[in-house]
Parts: structure tokens; sequence; C-alpha cells
């Protein structure tokens, strides 16, 4: 029986109101923009916010906290003072800032091997920026305004990952977290390369979750010329990025526009790091290998970078996840008073919890994760792992994960935040009240510090008279010498070339550590320790050393203390009997800094002269 034929029905008019939607499938590019919510004036003023927040949070970084500040009964200097004052700065900016004072006086530090070896390893885009900045403002001084320049940086970009990611509310809780993390600021210091790697590397992720690889390549190039590391931390991130995921099975991205950029950007940043590091300066010679390192108790606990080995008491592994639970005080090398520092154990829960809230939430579409985030994360653990295994090539391995993981930390409980109040609170200001409080109790949970900062400074406010006079009595060309801590301050504030100073004092290039760094060190305790005037005369006469600086009562008392692997000699030395020449009674008149350094610290001429504490003419 034949079956009957069906009636032709026409298709049905999709173009009215009850039309079903056509599903597109859209290429995978940049996250889509959220429904703003705000006026876009609204927007413009939050991130001006975030640049005055930024620096402001730079300038308040800048002042001593109170129990670092040393005595404060002489003088010292607190508050905005602070900021202004020639005799405060980071700790470590001593080592980058005092030979910047060269650029544009040729009289200061000629002829000095370890003022070469700063400018050495320095990249060239620092160098260049301070040579600029050099022009209107003293180094100190335009140490203090770089970073306060960079912190504001910082929050502005992490504001726009906040706000391309998840709105408003979320940009202005990572530009806040970012201005108060203490970690974070305690490495935005003036005058250090490391200093920007936090605005920098920001700036790139924003660009790569905006899938703009144009600015993506120029940040990169930028990276490579001002802290390499940082160009080292993002090329694997962004080929990671070029595979995408559909249907489960990874998918490599073709597009041109994109592997132009990425080429192009690798290409230059490779050739600024081979014409910075390809050519080693003789004097210095090569970069210490794995062999060296894994030997030298330099490298080791105690000693001048024990932060490369972790200490030497721990494995990768150990070493990798302090370094990850830095922005949680897991490491209780800052302040150490946040609820996580004391409490280590549950600070590590904390971690977890932390990350799996963000990962549950995630899947649960009530906070973005993008993949950016992944790759970084995942480049940074392969970097850390790369750089671990040619220890020091690629200098401290720990750098690679800390200054990630603390910026993904940010940004990640910046983007919790606003989604989990939207759940919980109710809506209008109240919503905003509820984002505020929790954004305290995380800052207050995970480490941040509004009452003070945790940056060490130095302060020698109290001392001024003493680096005043070093710089009126003693030539440009003259040389003091001293216990290497002492000599960082006569470089940074009186602006005088400095025998071997501590912050200088690197086991990081081979030629220079044996040739230049151990025998001065030795020598120094020597003539320090020294029972007859000749072996000081000796000393001056072979090392054309003019001057010593240094405290009488550590010499009498034998208080004088230093790192491995000089620790050893110098207990030999003090426990020596015999007279020292230098702890015994000087004439008021032979001490250069007269009364001005009180009893105990004393600068005294050791070279033929008339002013020879020891009455040798010329």
């Amino acid at each position: 029986m034949a079956r009957p034929k069906r009636k032709h029905r026409p298709a049905p008019d999709l173009s009215g109101s009850m039309a079903a939607p056509r599903i597109v499938r859209q290429p995978q590019s940049a996250p889509p923009l959220r429904p703003p919510t705000f006026p876009p004036s609204v927007h413009v003023v939050a991130a001006l916010g975030a640049l005055i927040l930024g620096a402001a949070a730079g300038v308040y970084r800048q002042c001593p906290a109170p129990r670092e500040s040393a005595n404060q009964a002489a003088g010292a200097v607190t508050g905005l003072s602070a900021f202004r004052s020639p005799y405060v700065c980071n700790d470590d900016a001593r080592q980058q800032l005092y030979w910047m004072a060269s650029f544009h006086d040729k009289t200061l530090f000629q002829n000095d091997i370890v003022v070469d070896y700063a400018r050495h390893y320095v990249s060239p885009g620092v160098t260049a920026l301070y040579w600029l900045m050099t022009f209107v403002w003293p180094p100190i001084l335009a140490g203090k305004l770089a970073a306060c320049g960079l912190m504001a940086l910082g929050a502005f970009w992490c504001f726009r990952i906040g706000e391309r990611l998840s709105g408003l509310a979320a940009g202005v809780s990572a530009a806040v977290l970012f201005a108060t993390l203490t970690p974070i600021a305690d490495r935005v210091v003036g005058g250090n390369p490391r200093a920007f790697m936090y605005p920098l590397l920001a700036a790139w992720l924003c660009y790569l979750v905006r899938q703009e690889h144009a600015k993506v390549a120029v940040v990169a190039v930028i990276s490579a010329l001002t802290y390499p590391m940082t160009f080292m931390l993002c090329v694997p991130a962004w080929f990671l990025d070029a595979v995408r995921f559909e249907r489960r099975r990874p998918v490599l991205d073709r597009a041109r526009s994109r592997w132009m950029s990425t080429l192009t950007g690798v290409l230059l940043g490779t050739a600024v790091l081979g014409a910075k590091y390809l050519s080693p300066d003789e004097r210095f010679g090569e970069i210490a290998d794995r062999t060296r390192v894994m030997s030298d108790p330099a490298f080791r606990e105690g000693g001048r970078f024990s932060e490369v080995l972790g200490d030497g008491r721990e494995g990768a592994l150990t070493d990798w996840v302090r370094a990850a639970g830095t922005p949680f005080g897991l490491r209780g090398t800052w302040d150490g008073e946040s609820w996580v520092a004391r409490n280590p154990k549950w600070g590590g829960w904390a971690v977890v919890g932390l990350v799996t809230t963000w990962i549950g939430l995630a899947i649960a579409r009530l906070a973005p994760l993008p993949r950016q985030f992944v790759w970084l994360a995942l480049a940074s653990v392969m970097m850390y792992g790369v750089a671990w295994l040619v220890v020091f090539r690629l200098f401290v391995p720990a750098r690679y994960v800390q200054f990630s993981f603390s910026l993904l930390t940010v940004l990640g409980m910046a983007l919790i935040l606003p989604g989990l109040a939207e759940r919980i609170g109710p809506p209008g200001a109240r919503r905003a009240a509820c984002v505020a409080a929790m954004l305290l109790a995380a800052g207050q949970s995970f480490g941040l510090s509004y009452v003070r900062p945790a940056v060490p400074h130095i302060n020698q406010a109290h001392n001024a008279a003493v680096w005043q006079t070093i710089e009126r009595v003693v030539p440009p060309q003259s040389v003091i010498a001293g216990p290497p801590a002492y000599l960082d301050s006569v470089g940074a504030f009186s602006k005088r070339k400095a025998y071997m100073p501590d912050e200088l004092a690197h086991p990081a290039y081979t030629a220079y550590y044996d040739n230049v760094v151990t025998p001065r060190i030795r020598r120094t305790f020597e003539v320090l320790f020294a029972g007859t005037a000749d072996e000081v005369l000796r000393f001056a006469r072979e090392e054309k050393v003019d001057y010593l600086f240094y405290n009488a009562t550590e010499i009498e008392r034998g208080s004088l203390s230093y790192i491995k692997p000089f620790d050893e000699m110098l207990q030999r030395l003090k426990s020596r009997g015999g007279p020292r020449v230098l702890a015994q009674r000087i004439e008021p008149s032979r001490n250069l800094l007269g009364t001005g350094g009180g009893a105990a610290l004393r600068l005294i001429r050791i070279s033929p002269g008339p002013d020879n504490v020891f009455g040798v003419a010329e």
C-alpha cells in the first residue's frame, strides 16, 4: 500500500518577537565586558582614585615605622619629613641609588670597581629612567618618587583588570588590596629594578586578558629593558595563552596578528637581554653556576644569598610553598602581626580555602577565573623549576612565584569579594558597606598593613652631622674602609667611595666575589683588629685606602659580627690577644668627626698626610 504524501508546510516566520534565538558560535577572544552599572564618568573617577591611592601608599611606605626609627629621642625623622630627608631610604635602595650621583657630577666615584659592578648589573631601562630623574631630583628623592609612581601604576592596572572581569567593585577592591598588601609594598622600593615587576606584570596581564597583543608585546619589551625576570616569566605564559580548549580539545590560535605581535615582542626582548648579558665584563666574570652555588657557603644559611636555596635547609618543593605563601605571611619575613602569620598551621589551611573558594565560585559562575590567570600561575611554577635547576643563572628562583602569586592573590580576592557580597549583602549602599567590611576582614586575615609600613628603612637622620662631616672633609677620590655595614651609608649619604660595602658584597659573579669581595672583607677585618700601627699603614699603602670609619666600642668589646663564610675568620681575630690599635684611645684632634659621632664613632686618616692618626706626614 502506497504511503500518502505529506503536505508541504511553509517554513515558519521567525522574524517576530516569538522567534527562537539563533545560536552562533563566537570565536574565543577577550572576556566580554560586563554591562556597565555606573556612568562612564564614575569609572574614570575610580581609575584616577586608584592612581592616587597607589601614589599615597607609596609615600606612606617611604616613611620608617616607629619601631624601625633608630634613636628617635635624638631626632629621628617621621611623617612626610622622612620622605624629603636625604638621610632616610629603603635598605635595598642604598646599593642602587648612591652611585647615580655620578650621572651629573663626574668627580664622584671615578675608578671604583665596586660602583662599576653596581652599574653593571642594573638594567639599561632603570639606568636611563634614573638618569633622567636625577636631572631634577637627587638620587634618594628620585628613588622615592619612582617608587610612588610604580605603586600608582600597579594599583591602576589592578583596577583595570578587576573592572574588566567583574565590574567596578572588583576594580576598586583590587586597587585597595594592591596598595595595602605588605609583601607587595616591601618590594616596590626606589632604585631597585625589581620594583618594576609588579606594575609591568599587572599591565602585561591586563592587556593579555583583553587580547591586545600589540600592547602585550610593548610591555614585554619594556620588561626586558627594566627587570628581565618579568620578561622571562611572561613569555611562557604568553605562548600558553595561544592554546584554547574547544569541547575539551586543545586548539592553537592561528590568528596572524597575534603571532606577529608575539614573535616581534619575544625577538626584541631577547635582543635586549642578549646585548646586555651575553657580553660579560672580565673584571666580574661569569654568573655563578649550579656547582658553585651548591658548594659556596655564601649561598647557604647565614650567607649573603641564603634565599637562593631556601636557607640551605629545604628542598625545592618546600621553598616553593614558602614563596607562594608569602602574601599570607607564612614565611614570617615581614611584620608577623597578621592572624595568618601568628597561626601558620591555620594559615596554610587559609591558603587552601581561598584557592578552593575561588575555583568553586568560578565553577558556579559567581566569580571569573580567566585562563590567563591559570597560564600565569603555571608559567610561574615552570620558571621556578627551570631557575632552580640552573641555580642563579636566572637569578633567585623564588622570585618567579613570589611576584606572580602575590599579584594573583590580590586579583583573586578582588574578584571573589564582590560576588560574595552580591549573594549575602542587601542592595544599594548597604551592599557597598558589606564589600568594604569583607575587604577589611580579608586584609586583616591575610596580612595587610593598615597601621604602619613593614618596609625596612635606614633612618640616619640622627647621624646627619656625621655624613655631612664625611662629605666635607673627605675628598671625592679618597677611599674609606671600615665594617661593610657602615660603608653602605657612607656611599648613600656622603657620596664618597667605599672600600667594600655590605650591600654590594655579592657572590653572584665569580671573579668579582673571588678577586674583590673576599680579599677586601678579609683585609678589612685584619686591619680593624690590627695589633700594630705598621699593619694599618701597610694596609693603607697596599690597598690605596685613605680613611677608616668604624665604631671603637665594637672593636674593644669584640662585638663586631658578619655573615658567613667570614664569621669564622672574624671570631679568630677577636679571640687573638694583644693590643688593638684602633681600640686604644685616640686623641680627639685625630678623630675627624670630633664629637659629632659620639665617643665611639670614629673617622681617622691612615694614609700619609698632616692629619694622619699616627702622625705620618707626606
